[in-house]
C-alpha cells in the first residue's frame, strides 16, 4: 500500500516521468522492436510512493463487496438482502434482477472478430455463431464457480464485507463438467438452454496447406469439435469454440 501524500494520490491527472525507455535499454536499432526495456516504476514503488486504487479517498466515495457463487452450475432460487440491508453503513445490495429492473441490457461482447481483415468464422451448418448474453450479475443461474451474484455497497469497506456475509442465497446445484471436450458432447449440461448446445462456433478455416501435425482425416467423434482436425481432400482446419464451459 502506498504512503504518498493524499494530494498526489487523489489527483486524477496521470503522473509523468522523465526518461526514455529505449534510452535506458541501451543501443537501439531505431525501431524499438525486440529491444529490452528497463522498468522505470520500481523506485517509486519500493520507496512507498506508489498510488493504488485503495489509496484513493474522494468526496462521497463508497465501497463495494462482491458475493460470489460457491457452485460451478446452479439455479438461483432466491436472494435475501434483509439482514445485509439492516447493517449500519450498508447502502444497498444489487443483484441481477435489479439490473433488469432498471432496463439494462447484456454487456456488449464479441467472442471473436467480425473485422473484414479477419478470417470469417461460419458454422458448418450455416447457422450464425452464438454469442452468450453477458450480464454483470446473473438473474437466473450461475455458470461458473466464483461468478459474482450480488454486490453490497456501503459507506466503508468493513461494512460492505459484513453485509456480503449476510446476503442469503438459495441455490439448486446442477450437474457440471470440467473439460471443454465433455462440454461439447451430446447430453452435456447446458449453460444456455435456449441455444441447445455449449458450442458457439464450429467453423472450417482455409489454410494454404495442411499442417503436418494434423490428422489425415476428420474424426466423427464428439471430441472432433475441439482442437484442430485435418481434412482429407482439401486443406481445411476445424476451428471450434465453446461459449462457456462449466468449470
Amino acid at each position: 500500500m502506498g504512503t504518498e501524500s493524499p494530494s498526489r494520490c487523489n489527483s486524477l491527472t496521470p503522473q509523468s516521468y522523465s526518461g526514455s525507455a529505449l534510452g535506458m535499454a541501451g543501443k537501439s536499432d531505431g525501431t524499438g522492436i525486440g529491444q529490452a526495456v528497463r522498468r522505470r516504476e520500481d523506485l517509486r514503488l519500493v520507496t512507498g510512493q506508489g498510488c493504488y486504487t485503495d489509496d484513493l479517498s474522494l468526496p462521497g466515495q463508497v465501497h463495494a463487496a462482491v458475493v460470489r457463487s460457491p457452485h460451478a452450475h446452479a439455479i438461483i432460487r432466491s436472494i435475501d438482502k434483509t439482514a445485509a440491508l439492516a447493517l449500519p453503513g450498508v447502502i444497498t445490495v444489487l443483484t441481477g434482477k435489479d439490473w433488469l429492473a432498471d432496463g439494462m441490457k447484456p454487456t456488449p461482447i464479441k467472442t471473436f472478430s467480425f473485422h473484414p481483415a479477419e478470417v470469417p468464422l461460419i458454422n458448418t451448418d450455416g447457422s450464425p455463431p452464438f454469442i452468450a448474453p453477458d450480464f454483470p450479475l446473473p438473474q437466473d443461474k450461475v455458470r461458473f464457480a466464483g461468478e459474482a451474484v450480488a454486490i453490497v455497497v456501503a459507506e466503508t469497506l468493513a461494512a460492505a464485507k459484513d453485509g456480503g456475509e449476510r446476503v442469503v442465497i438459495d441455490y439448486v446445484s446442477l450437474p457440471c463438467v470440467t473439460f471443454a471436450q465433455d462440454a461439447a458432447k451430446s447430453g452435456a449440461p447446458l449453460l444456455h438452454e435456449h441455444h441447445g448446445s455449449n458450442v458457439c462456433v464450429d467453423a472450417l478455416v482455409a489454410t494454404r496447406r495442411r499442417p503436418k501435425q494434423l490428422s489425415p482425416a476428420p474424426s466423427t467423434s464428439p471430441s472432433s469439435r475441439l482442437g484442430c482436425r485435418g481434412w482429407p481432400d482439401h486443406p481445411w482446419s476445424r476451428v471450434p469454440r465453446s461459449p462457456n464451459t462449466t468449470h
